[in-house]
């Protein structure tokens, strides 16, 4: 849907924030810039808040892949985000979160869990949902697409666990990179084969299925195809027009896939 490719840019938007940041603070670490205290303080803690903001957009791009009304009924899972944003800038002055010492050098805060907390609980929970959802899920392609999003939080997921001991090396973030690029391809690969109004398979998807099934001599079953109409349709392209003929479409696509 829209709303997801929405969300997939804004996570893919927000990893690239991160790695500048990061770059950013390699390059102050490393003399090439000025870097006093504050400066260190202020990329640690837009880093950090940044992790918030790439947490939420990663868990709503796959929760809106799993539910479509996702956007519609969710307002409230973003006050995690928000409330690690305000945390880690605060930290800059408090250091709750994290501190630069008199060496000009990071140090985790008292408070620091919470990022990492807050942080996996966003890949964690669609990546637990993904997976089930997959167990459960009747149709091949609906539970691969289920599993493969599954690995969407899981890369990232792990990253994340292995920077919390090995640290200054982007992990993170090469895990999070990885974990886009796996989801993006399959998405586009879906794409070549499914109806972009509908979601449903298209021509070449059956095509596809049919060679398959005349190529499996060793398994031959019975197969049954059915052919639908829809009723009234023409009238309704007629008289209230052709992007009301299209939610009809969308409506009847959506009963066809339950």
């Amino acid at each position: 849907s829209e709303q997801e490719l929405v969300s997939f840019r804004r996570t893919l938007l927000w990893t690239m924030i991160l790695l500048g940041l990061d770059s950013l603070w390699f390059v102050g670490q490393n003399g090439l810039i000025p870097y006093n205290r504050l400066a260190n303080g202020v990329v640690n803690g837009l880093y950090m808040a940044s992790t918030g903001v790439l947490g939420y957009y990663w868990f709503a791009c796959s929760e809106e892949r799993l539910n479509e009304d996702f956007h519609r009924t969710s307002k409230w899972g973003c006050l995690p985000a928000v409330l690690l944003i305000v945390l880690s800038l605060v930290s800059i002055r408090t250091g709750w979160l994290f501190y630069i010492d008199a060496d000009n050098v990071y140090v985790r805060g008292p408070q620091y869990w919470l990022q990492p907390v807050i942080s996996y609980i966003y890949l964690l929970f669609p990546c637990a949902h993904a997976f089930f959802s997959g167990l459960r899920e009747p149709s091949r392609e609906k539970r691969q697409d289920d599993f493969f999003l599954a690995t969407f939080g899981a890369l990232p997921l792990g990253g994340g666990l292995l920077s919390l001991f090995v640290l200054g090396y982007p992990v993170f973030l090469a895990c999070t990179s990885m974990g886009l690029l796996i989801v993006f391809l399959h998405w586009q690969d879906a794409q070549i084969f499914t109806d972009a109004l509908t979601g449903l398979n298209n021509r070449r998807r059956l095509d596809q299925y049919l060679d398959q099934l005349a190529a499996d001599s060793s398994n031959w079953k019975k197969v049954i195809i059915f052919l639908g109409d829809v009723d009234g349709f023409k009238q309704i392209n007629d008289v209230y027009g052709h992007l009301e003929g299209d939610r009809a479409l969308q409506i009847v696509s959506s009963a066809l896939k339950r």
